[in-house]
């Protein structure tokens, strides 16, 4: 019975730490947060794909995927120029590529996703060509 509530308490509190802890768009990248269970810092020169349209088969778990979406199919999969380290519960880590999110505005974040990428990318090549 005392593990039944110890469990119940749990995912309480994780739910909740999902809608305390939101995703975090910064001039640097953006701050994936998924409650207490994964944080990582994505920049935005990073993010080279993003994919809304066939994330119904997406799978729960795969190797260099963080999925933040419980139990609900995802509305953007990013994809990654190259691995980074994301922090896990417990001390944990995984090497990441894609990123799979579901957030409460959308349009926001695909909208902030692609005019920094495009700026972060302008930047780059103007640095190249002198």
């Amino acid at each position: 019975m005392g593990l039944e509530i110890y469990g119940l308490i749990w995912i309480v509190g994780l739910i909740r730490s999902i809608s305390r802890r939101p995703i975090v768009l910064s001039h640097g990248g953006l701050l994936v947060r998924y409650g207490l269970l994964y944080e990582a810092f994505l920049p935005w020169n990073l993010i080279k794909e993003i994919k809304t349209e066939g994330l119904g088969n997406l799978p729960r778990r795969a190797k260099g995927l963080l999925r933040c979406a419980l139990l609900s199919t995802p509305q953007f999969l990013l994809t990654l120029d190259r691995p980074i380290e994301v922090l896990l519960p417990y001390g944990f880590t995984k090497q990441i590529t894609e990123v799979a999110l579901l957030v409460d505005a959308p349009d926001r974040l695909r909208t902030a996703i692609e005019f920094h990428s495009t700026a972060m990318k302008s930047g780059s090549s103007r640095r190249q060509a002198e």
